[in-house]
């Protein structure tokens, strides 16, 4: 059974050797979400997707990326963007790690989430410092299909989430591998079964027993397999589980 990696960079600029990398990936999944993160990074995964058609195309401007950003100028040129082949906007949120504009981060974040509403089009998530705002911003937007990925919020703003929004999804990456106590292992026995997705973030966030080393997307059955052995789910079942989840969220129409 092929798993499905429900977010990961699959860039030139990650990935010098891009070819090889694509071709592994696509050997070992059934699907990749590949994310862009800007205008130019959109236009990758899009172009990426002609030649890999299993490489799906989600785009979107990052909330790093949206500190010097005129919404009124980027909005319409990622919108010019969208075609039948995109499966999701993302990945877009709220970011105050690093230095930031919360201003200029939540006029994209909310403009985007207009954007995917208009097009009925899913929305991938990225908070991180920010869960507060997130929130907030997400209570005006209630009817749409929305993933939370890599999520590392802790129990309560797990439940008030989902308390808040009724298609909340929950993505998983390699970090909840990870040995020490963090929020993940409680939070995902929080989420229902129907609602869990599981991620690499590739090159990034590499889980055990490569942390440290640079991640893959065919890493993403090691998250898979801990989150099963985490929640007591034989593996072949959870595999489906979350394949099944991942169809459902992007909709995708041609999985068999």
């Amino acid at each position: 059974m092929k798993l499905i990696d429900s977010h990961a960079h699959l860039l030139i600029s990650q990935y010098p050797e891009l070819k090889t990398e694509i071709e592994e990936s696509i050997s070992n999944l059934s699907y990749v979400l590949n994310i862009g993160w800007d205008l130019e990074t959109s236009k990758e995964v899009l172009k990426l997707n002609e030649q890999y058609e299993t490489l799906l195309p989600v785009i979107g401007i990052h909330p790093n990326d949206s500190n010097e950003m005129n919404v009124n100028e980027t909005i319409p040129l990622l919108e010019e963007l969208i075609t039948d082949k995109v499966v999701a906007i993302g990945e877009i949120g709220l970011d105050y790690h690093y230095p930031h504009n919360k201003r200029k981060q939540m006029l994209s974040f909310s403009a985007q989430l207009d954007l995917a509403r208009k097009y009925n089009l899913p929305v991938v998530i990225h908070t991180r410092d920010s869960i507060e705002d997130t929130i907030e911003i997400l209570k005006s937007f209630k009817d749409m299909k929305i993933l939370l990925h890599s999520w590392s919020g802790d129990e309560e703003q797990t439940l008030r989430v989902m308390d808040n929004n009724p298609n909340i999804y929950f993505s998983f990456s390699g970090v909840i591998t990870f040995k020490p106590h963090n929020n993940m292992k409680d939070s995902v026995r929080l989420v229902p079964q129907d609602k869990i997705l599981v991620e690499t973030d590739a090159p990034w966030l590499t889980p055990e027993p490569h942390r440290g080393k640079k991640n893959h997307p065919a890493y993403v059955k090691h998250v898979a397999d801990y989150i099963a052995d985490h929640l007591g789910i034989e593996k072949e079942k959870f595999y489906k589980m979350t394949i099944d989840n991942t169809i459902e969220f992007f909709g995708i129409k041609d999985a068999s």
